[in-house]
């Protein structure tokens, strides 16, 4: 089951699909800009600024489940906050603590209690919790290999656990000089990582 969930995660996130789900409406979504694998159709649309995002860090907030494949997505970058626009297809989900050139590191959320948004299906390859808003568990271990233990918000305490590929950094920091944006608020924003800090 491990295999097929991570082949089926990095299928997807080479086409973009893994943000086509209703679920993911409306909510901060931290990713990394992949413009080494641009299709050609989108070649002509691309700015210099496009291009010299490859690699940086952001964030979206998808405001309508339609069509997102064959979009181009409003993408906020590192601290400041500046806007380019980009197809679903060069993005992938953000899995580090990495922030921007003044913040970096290759620290993995796996090792941190961050927020995460939940994009892929559990170890059992549930897809219930795709858009679900967790908190990771650094250091848990469990039974059936390499996953991670989350915390889901809520009154009840309630864990579910997942492979690295089904999460997604979301950290819901606002940088500094962007507009604010339309992003879920959750109890889990009182735990902080501040972008320029």
């Amino acid at each position: 089951m491990a295999e097929t969930i991570a082949r089926d995660c990095e299928r997807a996130e080479l086409n973009g699909s893994w943000l086509m789900n209703a679920a993911l409406v409306n909510k901060r979504i931290d990713v990394r800009v992949d413009v080494k694998t641009v299709e050609q159709r989108w070649l002509s649309t691309w700015s210099k600024r496009a291009w010299k995002a490859d690699g940086k860090v952001g964030y979206i907030v998808i405001v309508k489940d339609d069509n997102v494949e064959n979009r181009m997505l409003h993408v906020r970058l590192g601290a400041t906050g500046a806007k380019v626009m980009l197809p679903a297809s060069n993005l992938r989900p953000e899995r580090t603590m990495y922030q921007d050139l003044a913040h970096p590191t290759s620290e993995s959320i796996a090792t941190q209690d961050v927020r995460v948004i939940i994009v892929g299906p559990d170890f059992s390859g549930s897809r219930e919790h795709i858009g679900k808003y967790a908190l990771v568990v650094p250091n848990a271990t469990h039974p059936h290999g390499d996953n991670l233990q989350v915390k889901f918000e809520g009154w009840l305490l309630t864990y579910g656990h997942f492979p690295l590929c089904a999460l997604c950094r979301s950290l819901n920091v606002q940088p500094a000089g962007a507009p604010i944006d339309l992003v879920t608020k959750t109890p889990m924003d009182l735990i902080t990582h501040n972008f320029g800090d």
